[in-house]
């Protein structure tokens, strides 16, 4: 009962913190020079302006604080939520890291899965505010973990193909509830060594059957990866292998810049192509008529202190989840059932000593 006091008092002072660094804007031209400008980098968001993300990105940051001051983040040290956020696009990881390290900006934002990755690869660079590990969560940590800082990992492809959409998911909901997809993450995710690339896996062939080309980048190593000859490797290799099996399908994969994929899956080059979204959950509520979301929303804030249906508001007026739920999938694309979820966290270079 006093952890869930001491998080209501924290929530109701993040949340006004939050809201005079949003009332700043009102001050005098002088005070607003005085806020620090923080430049974060991340790789290019489709229907979303930089402006647009930054408000996002804020909200993640206000998440974090929270979750941060009640222990479910390993960085101890609050965020500044007044600070003013500047996000820059990138097309591909390397330019991204480039900037980093020139300077351009002063950190970048990954999924934990592929920062973990990139910090073992580059030991000047560091990780900050990773979730802890832990069985302790109730509804609103839930909802934070999963609205304001996770992302689902699916499949693109043009609306046109519903068939070839479908099969996909069947046979990612049927990995599912085999095991067979938890076992993957496992083997090609979670218990290799990060300082050795990623395992590449032979995709089966089938004579006379179908064939389907999938774009990979290489720019989310150990998910997504190509190694110095050219060979795709990583998890989303070991995916679609499965995927191949359960439904005889031939799969080749084609090498394609993380900034091209749309255009590729558009002019026909490929057939699909990886992608991440917000969550299922976002997904959903966009999809909800007017009543029913307001309906939503009042069961959800049943469930919360009136601190955290406070900080909940102030995160939704920075990043309105309603339409952010669609606005990473371009028009007349569809999209397969996720295979994966992981949440953001900021990569940062460390300190000389």
């Amino acid at each position: 009962m006093k952890r869930i006091k001491t998080t209501a008092c924290f929530i109701a002072l993040a949340t006004a913190l939050l809201l005079t660094g949003c009332k700043k804007a009102q001050k005098t031209e002088e005070v607003i020079k005085e806020t620090p400008v923080i430049k974060i980098g991340t790789l290019t968001t489709l229907n979303m302006s930089e402006k647009e993300r930054a408000g996002m990105v804020k909200a993640r940051r206000l998440a974090l604080n929270i979750l941060a001051h009640d222990g479910f983040v390993d960085n101890e040290s609050m965020l500044d939520t007044n600070a003013n956020l500047e996000v820059v696009f990138f097309d591909d990881m390397h330019s991204m890291l480039m900037a980093l390290n020139a300077g351009d900006v002063d950190r970048i934002e990954l999924h934990k899965t592929i920062a973990d990755y990139i910090c073992e690869q580059n030991h000047l660079l560091k990780e900050e505010n990773s979730l802890k590990a832990t069985k302790y969560r109730e509804r609103f940590t839930d909802d934070l973990l999963i609205n304001f800082l996770g992302n689902d990992f699916s499949i693109m492809m043009l609306e046109d193909k519903t068939e070839l959409c479908d099969t996909i998911s069947k046979a990612i909901t049927k990995l599912n509830s085999t095991g067979k997809l938890r076992q993957l993450v496992l083997k090609y995710i979670y218990e290799i060594d990060n300082e050795e690339p990623p395992f590449t896996v032979e995709l089966p062939e089938f004579p006379n059957a179908k064939t389907i080309t999938v774009a990979v980048t290489g720019d989310l190593p150990p998910m997504d990866y190509i190694t110095p000859d050219g060979t795709p490797a990583g998890f989303n290799t070991a995916l679609l292998a499965e995927i191949s099996k359960l439904t005889k399908m031939n799969i080749r994969l084609v090498n394609i810049n993380s900034g091209a994929r749309a255009t590729a899956l558009a002019s026909g080059t490929v057939d699909a192509v990886f992608w991440t979204m917000t969550s299922s959950d976002s997904m959903t509520a966009s999809m909800l008529s007017e009543n029913q979301r307001k309906e939503r929303i009042s069961a959800k804030r049943k469930e919360m202190t009136k601190e955290q249906v406070k900080a909940w508001t102030a995160m939704n007026e920075l990043c309105d989840y309603i339409t952010y739920g669609k606005s990473d999938v371009p028009e007349d694309t569809i999209i397969t059932v996720p295979y994966f979820h992981d949440y953001k966290v900021d990569i940062v270079l460390k300190e000389e000593k």
